[in-house]
């Protein structure tokens, strides 16, 4: 009996599985031939007695394998086998080309004991009678139909051929629609996620968890290229960033892979290894790896790594045409941030010679804005903002004073008293500052602590008298350090004041000059950095990225 067929290993069979069941109560059981006429499955309901006209001494290979077709120019032929017994045979025809036979049993007359059927049982060890009796039982085609039934089975299996083509080739289509989906939705997010102001760390973080997730690869990875001062091309010899499943350490990836790598980027374009021969004897840990160069006009940056596939398959062009793409986004993303970084660098330098131009105007005031921005900073980490709001809150500290550019010098350096009319003056420079950054678009945001640095928390301060939460943060936040770096510092009206005797004026003004809560934060921060800087007029801690 062969019965094992399913609709998964044949799919010629699976529209015949469907329509054997529709057939059957009627009478009409179905089988299917290979190509060379051998019996490649049968209804495994159909009769004993029906299936010995298929499986008998003269099997169906007899009327169709060595002939080629069971009748030369039939649609189908029907075959002698038991008086009472029809046997039809239609071709699977596809393109010219037979890929099968269906064959359609059905009883159209009384069985007897012929001579066919006797020598039929007898070779099963079965008993004549008995066949013939179960045969009976059988529903019986009209004969005048059985021709015609026949016909309609083939139309029937073509057209559900048909149907299950047009549905396998809507789910190939869907899939590839999903997998172009996916990748369309991958280069938004980068597209949306490549900000001048984010690490490059970070970014390249998020690719290559979306890289890895949509081409299931087990790791992927980016190595970052430096220039060496004497070397002529950069050096790839870290991994910035790795995501997935790899045993190996960033160091000895980068070691064992080095050699095609370097291939790599000597040809320029994205290089597939899937042969495990292939990659260096250290390379344990990879079976198959591409290799996607990172660069941007005849720059090198880096290298994009795709190591292996989580289902052990090779790696394919649609692999590639991903990696290829993700990597070119990569290196417009790498030569926008060091251009950035370059023209940040340029920036930064601007302001702080700004800034020390301001407190040159002062002998007694070096450094002032530095410290000032730095104490800022930290009270704002303290207080809980966020890692960009900090660098906000220090850029604006570091500029916190530039307004006194419009104030004489003779005012800001006089020894004694102020009058009334040079006070007013020196008051005056918080709105200038605001005036002189006010048209830079990437300062806007910094513009309160500039402008607000001086009110106070009991509405007593100045430019415009406001009070407790009306004043923004960040100009409360600059208050409180500002005051302290003039206190803690020698000016020309007084000397520095010990570093507990200006920490318990900020305690006492808690609630009056400054709001309480920061004040609170304030005074329980470790300002041993900063009594170095007092001393030696340096900064606390190294200058920092700040996003503009």
């Amino acid at each position: 009996m062969h019965t094992a067929l399913t609709v998964k290993n044949s799919p010629t069979a699976a529209p015949l599985l469907r329509l054997a069941e529709r057939w059957r109560p009627a009478g009409v059981y179905l089988a299917l031939l290979e190509p060379g006429g051998a019996v490649q499955w049968i209804d495994p309901q159909m009769p004993r007695a029906m299936n010995l006209c298929l499986t008998g001494d003269r099997t169906l290979a007899d009327y169709v394998g060595r002939r080629g077709h069971p009748a030369a120019g039939a649609p189908h032929a029907v075959l002698p086998v038991v008086p009472g017994v029809q046997v039809h045979v239609l071709p699977v025809q596809r393109r010219r080309k037979i890929h099968g036979w269906i064959v359609a049993v059905m009883r159209t007359d009384m069985v007897r004991a012929s001579e066919e059927l006797q020598r039929l049982a007898g070779r099963a060890q079965l008993d004549t009678w008995a066949v013939a009796q179960q045969m009976v039982r059988v529903p019986q085609v009209p004969e005048a139909s059985a021709a015609a039934l026949a016909g309609l089975v083939g139309q029937m299996y073509d057209d559900l051929a048909l149907a299950g083509t047009a549905t396998q080739e809507l789910s190939g289509v869907t899939e590839q629609l999903t997998a172009v989906y996916e990748e369309i939705s991958l280069f938004y997010k980068i597209s949306s996620g490549m900000r001048f102001s984010q690490k490059p760390d970070a970014f390249l973080e998020n690719v290559c968890r979306e890289v890895q997730e949509i081409g299931s690869f087990g790791a992927v990875g980016v190595a970052l290229a430096r220039q060496e001062e004497d070397a002529a091309e950069p050096v790839i010899d870290e991994m910035a960033v790795l995501v997935g499943s790899c045993p190996a350490p960033r160091h000895e990836i980068m070691a064992a892979l080095h050699g095609p790598i370097a291939a790599a980027l000597l040809a320029g374009e994205t290089q597939i290894h899937n042969d495990r021969r292939d990659l260096p004897p250290g390379a344990t840990f990879a079976r198959r790896l591409a290799c996607v160069p990172l660069i941007r006009d005849k720059r090198i940056l880096g290298a994009l790594l795709a190591l292996d596939k989580q289902s052990d398959a090779e790696l394919n062009s649609a692999d590639l045409k991903l990696l290829s793409n993700v990597g070119n986004q990569c290196s417009i993303f790498l030569e926008n941030a060091s251009l950035y970084q370059d023209m940040q660098g340029l920036l930064m330098g601007v302001l702080h010679a700004l800034t020390r131009s301001i407190d040159a105007k002062d002998a007694y005031t070096r450094g002032h804005s530095q410290r000032v921005a730095e104490l800022s900073r930290t009270l704002a980490r303290r207080a809980g903002l966020s890692d960009e709001q900090c660098e906000r809150v220090y850029l604006s500290g570091l500029l916190h004073d530039v307004g006194k550019i419009g104030v004489p010098e003779t005012v800001l350096t006089k020894p004694g008293r102020l009058t009334d009319a040079e006070f007013e003056a020196i008051k005056k420079h918080p709105t200038i500052g605001a005036q002189i950054l006010g048209n830079i678009k990437q300062l806007q945001d910094i513009l309160p602590g500039v402008l607000y640095h001086h009110e106070r928390w009991d509405g007593r301060g100045y430019p415009y008298n406001l009070a407790g939460e009306d004043i923004p943060l960040m100009g409360r936040i600059i208050c409180v350090a500002d005051s302290f770096d003039a206190m803690s510092s020698t000016r020309t009206y007084r000397p520095a004041l010990p570093l507990e005797t200006v920490l318990n004026e900020i305690r006492r003004c808690a609630g009056a000059q400054f709001d309480p809560n920061l004040a609170r934060l304030f005074v329980a921060l470790d300002f041993s950095p900063y009594r170095r800087a007092i001393e030696e007029h340096v900064p606390i801690i190294p200058m920092v990225e700040i996003a503009i």
